[in-house]
Parts: C-alpha cells; structure tokens; sequence
C-alpha cells in the first residue's frame, strides 16, 4: 500500500482504461465523469473509493473518468499487493459469504430459542454440549468481576465427563457501565470468527436468561 496524490484538475483514471488497482481517498475531492449522457457525475469525498473491481478481477475496465477538484491524497493498493498481504480474495469472499450465512441462522434461532436454551453456533450441535443453562452443573469458580462470572461447568449426564467454562455477563451491569455496544461487538467477533482460531476461544453456544447472558 502506497499514498497517491492527485493534483487539482489532474485525471488520474480515464474511461475505458485498465484499473490499476483499489484507491481509498484520506483527503481532498474526486469528480468521477462518463461520456454517457445517462451517466450522472458524482463527486467523492474522504472515505470515498474508486477501482475496487481491480480488487477482484485481473482485468478491471474503468467506466468512469476521475478527475481531483483540489488536490487529494488517496491509499492506494493493487490487487497481486492485497492478496499477499491477506490472502486469495474468491478465498476471502468465500468466508465472507459462510460468515453471513452463520449469522443470519444464528438470529432465527434466536427468534425461536426458549429462555433458557443454548443457540449453538455450530450447524449441527454436537451430543456432548448442553441443550440449555439447566444441563450443567457448576464446578467451581474461575474468576469474577462486576460485570462477568466465569465458571467451570460439568455437562449433567455426560460419559466422559464433558467440561466447559460458562461465562455470564450482567446484563444491568452492561448498562451501567455503558457497555452495550463493545458487548455487541463482541459478539459479533465470535460470529465471525467461530472457526477454530488460536486468538478467540471457540465459543458452543450462546443464552439469553433473566438478567444475565451466558456463553459456552
């Protein structure tokens, strides 16, 4: 990744050219023009982009002219650079696709989930991991706070014992603390990472109870 400036007036991409590569402008303005009459101009700002097709495709054709109103600073990367930074992008896209797909079960089944029932994460769930917060019997404590408890539960009934931590958050806790939105976000990291990753812990299930929620 490289920083691009534009000169005020400069036409850095023409139409009909081959894109270069993605550019993401940090400051300034871009005019963006077509030669088609039924073409409206548009005018991109700050956090505005252009040339993500060449993200994807090895040959991207421009359809639009780009000409700077005032002299703009853009990052800019090529597609050969991204990938060897993060990747095959039809890899990326493709868990991209599978992420959402999870989340989207993972949502109904919490429309259709009883109080105290564990949504697992996985498509199937697995014979050893509990059906609800009444299948574990709590074996001793890991730590607590004021606003997480952290426990090691025992799967009831299972043959080997089945062991997991269960983490309850307060949910009135959240709330005085301001912390609904970094909870959510939270969430939404183990939604997407769900696959075995040695930073996030995998996470089974997830539950809704009275005051608290809890996680498997």
């Amino acid at each position: 990744m490289r920083t691009v400036v534009f000169e005020p007036n400069q036409v850095g991409l023409h139409e009909g050219m081959t894109e270069p590569g993605f550019f993401l402008i940090i400051s300034g303005r871009i005019e963006s023009t077509s030669k088609m009459d039924n073409v409206v101009s548009l005018e991109l700002k700050t956090l505005d982009y252009f040339g993500e097709i060449a993200l994807v495709r090895r040959r991207s054709i421009r359809q639009r002219s780009i000409r700077a109103i005032e002299s703009t600073e853009c990052l800019f990367i090529r597609k050969d650079a991204l990938e060897l930074a993060v990747g095959n992008l039809p890899s990326i896209l493709e868990k991209n696709k599978l992420r959402r797909a999870r989340k989207t079960r993972i949502l109904e089944a919490q429309k259709e989930a009883k109080p105290n029932t564990f949504v697992p994460f996985d498509n199937e769930r697995k014979p050893e991991m509990p059906h609800s917060i009444n299948g574990l019997d709590v074996v001793g404590s890991v730590m607590s706070d004021l606003i997480n408890t952290v426990r090691l539960v025992e799967v009831k009934g299972s043959s080997p014992s089945v062991y997991l931590t269960l983490r309850s958050v307060s949910k009135q806790a959240i709330m005085d603390a301001g912390m609904m939105k970094h909870v959510s976000g939270e969430r939404d990291i183990y939604v997407s990472v769900y696959e075995k990753n040695a930073i996030v812990s995998q996470l089974f299930g997830m539950n809704e109870w009275l005051r608290h929620s809890h996680a498997v």
